[in-house]
Formats: structure tokens, C-alpha cells, sequence
């Protein structure tokens, strides 16, 4: 599993620089100007009413955890299931994990400059295109994270030849954007849905809130 190309695993901010950039109000905010003409403030996001979101917290069985290390975040997990890889495995990836299967993979992907989650879906989509692989979204779910509102994606894809399925966590704050990306065979991911959802569940923005321990 370690060997398939993941298209869409990159910056966000490398997909949306050809399509927008960043000016200053007079007023001194942030506005991002697009292509089409449009705009929108920095840090608008979506717009969502939490009480009736699917609300996650960080599993009892995830007691091992990694820190942001430009950006304040805790990725709490459970070291029984997942084996944290080498920093070499992937370059584009803050940190990397492997299921003890060998048949699931995990990456979380950071950058300072925040996406709002309402181009996240678009940027995603949009890098499947330019590497000409194919991928669909069959899920899609605004849900809360330890208090941190974000948007759940599952894509299916044909990468290489090889039916995939993503189940991703977007978060999109004043302190960055973070991609918490999990992958694999299409054929399995039934079997693997709750470990991956117990993943993104361990994602904790530590700079609002205080570690739930």
C-alpha cells in the first residue's frame, strides 16, 4: 500500500495559486480574489450549525500522539493499530501512518495559509484532473472534530489502474489548513471505516482547546 500514487495528496495552497490570489482591504482584512471574479474574505469557511452535526472525540484507545510541528494540532491514535512511519516516506506529509495490516495508510498534511473548506472539495477534485486519474465523490458530511468543525470526503478513485478509497478530514482555521487523509483498496474499506474514522477522530487543535486528557 505504501507504493500507490496518491494524486490528490498535496499542498492545497500549490492547487489554488493559479486560480486566486490574496489582497488586503483597505479596511486591513484579508480577501481572496478568484479567476472567475468572484471573492471572499480569508477566513470564511462554511458557514455550518453544529448541533446536528456528527460530533467526534478522540477515541479511549488512542493514547499515543504526534504534535504540529509548525502548527499547534495533537493527532492522538492507538499504537496497537498504527505504526507511525519514517519522516522519508512521504515528502508532502507532516507525519505518516500505517494500519498493522499493511492495507491501510494515513497521512496528515498541514499549511499555514488557510483554505476555506468551501474550495477544499474543488482543490481535492481538481488535482485528481491534473494528474489525469479518476476519482469521484460518493461522500460527503460536515462533521465536528474535538470541537473543530471540518468536512468528511470519502472519494473513490482508479489510481494506476487500482480502485482506491479515500476517507479524508478537512479543518480549515485561523491556524492553518489540515488534511487528515486515509486510504485504501476499494474493496476493503468496509472493513477498515471505523479505524479510519477513529483516526480523524484523534485530530485535536490544541491552540483553541486544551488536550481531552
Amino acid at each position: 500500500m505504501k507504493n500507490f500514487f496518491l494524486p490528490f495528496i498535496v499542498l492545497l495552497f500549490a492547487c489554488e495559486a493559479g486560480a486566486q490570489v490574496t489582497a488586503v482591504t483597505e479596511e486591513g482584512r484579508a480577501v481572496i480574489l478568484f479567476g472567475d471574479g468572484t471573492w471572499r474574505y480569508l477566513n470564511d469557511s462554511v458557514n455550518v450549525s453544529t448541533p446536528d452535526l456528527p460530533h467526534y472525540t478522540v477515541p479511549e484507545n488512542s493514547t499515543s500522539l504526534v504534535k504540529g510541528k509548525e502548527t499547534r494540532y495533537e493527532l492522538w491514535y492507538n499504537a496497537d493499530k498504527w505504526n507511525l512511519l519514517p519522516d522519508t516516506v512521504y515528502g508532502n506529509s507532516e507525519y505518516a501512518l500505517e494500519f498493522h495490516t499493511g492495507e491501510l495508510i494515513a497521512m496528515m498534511i498541514t499549511e499555514r495559509m488557510q483554505v476555506p473548506l468551501s474550495r477544499i472539495k474543488e482543490a481535492a477534485m481538481a488535482s485528481f484532473k491534473k494528474e489525469g486519474s479518476e476519482g469521484r465523490i460518493s461522500e460527503e458530511q460536515k462533521i465536528v472534530v474535538n470541537d473543530t468543525e471540518g468536512l468528511l470526503l470519502k472519494i473513490d478513485a482508479l489510481v494506476d489502474g487500482i480502485p482506491v478509497s479515500y476517507l479524508n478530514g478537512y479543518f480549515s482555521t485561523h491556524e492553518g489548513t489540515f488534511q487528515l487523509i486515509t486510504y485504501t483498496a476499494y474493496n476493503l474499506f468496509d472493513s477498515y471505516r471505523k479505524d479510519m474514522i477513529g483516526l480523524i477522530s484523534g485530530f485535536v487543535l490544541t491552540e483553541q482547546h486544551n488536550t481531552p486528557r
